[in-house]
């Protein structure tokens, strides 16, 4: 399940935008829970709470906010890594300015579908790349290992029964 978010002041353009990811994934066959927001202030509430969220689409302006602005809370404040961010905007001039948030990409309005196409195969080859690591956790820290690694040196991993598990 692909969980998304639209972030626009915009809700004729949140809504075109909602139903051109909806053909998209669609015709890709993809499972997609879609949420939108209007104000960035609601959406950094929402994911004070809810880390689970896959992509958002952010744009720079949002009543006299700006995205990037939560972007840096995204990943500075909440650590939240994971989650990738797709910028869109009216003006391609602040593209610069967002790199300190690593988005996937950056979009200019309108979109077209070929763009957002581009978007979401950008998005699942980065969650593959993520995906392609064992994670584990011992007394010290939690780690990552490469899947690679692990078949390359053919490491058994035995998992703890629930009495031994702590």
């Amino acid at each position: 399940m692909l969980k998304m978010i639209i972030c626009d002041d915009d809700k004729i353009f949140c809504s075109n935008l909602e139903n051109l990811v909806i053909e998209v994934c669609k015709e890709r066959y993809l499972k997609y829970e879609i949420s939108m927001f209007y104000e960035i202030d609601k959406l950094k509430r929402y994911l004070n709470d809810n880390n689970d969220i896959d992509l958002i689409f952010l744009d720079i302006e949002v009543k006299n906010k700006l995205g990037y602005e939560l972007g840096n809370y995204i990943r500075d404040v909440l650590n939240l890594q994971k989650i990738s961010i797709v910028y869109i905007s009216n003006h391609s001039s602040y593209a610069l300015s967002l790199f300190k948030t690593r988005p996937i990409d950056f979009l200019v309005k309108p979109i077209k579908k070929v763009d957002l196409s581009n978007v979401l195969d950008q998005y699942f080859k980065l969650d593959k790349e993520k995906r392609d690591f064992f994670k584990f956790k011992n007394k010290i820290t939690n780690a990552t290992t490469p899947h690679k690694t692990i078949a390359k040196n053919k490491v058994t991993i035995i998992p703890l029964s629930p009495k031994n598990n702590p």
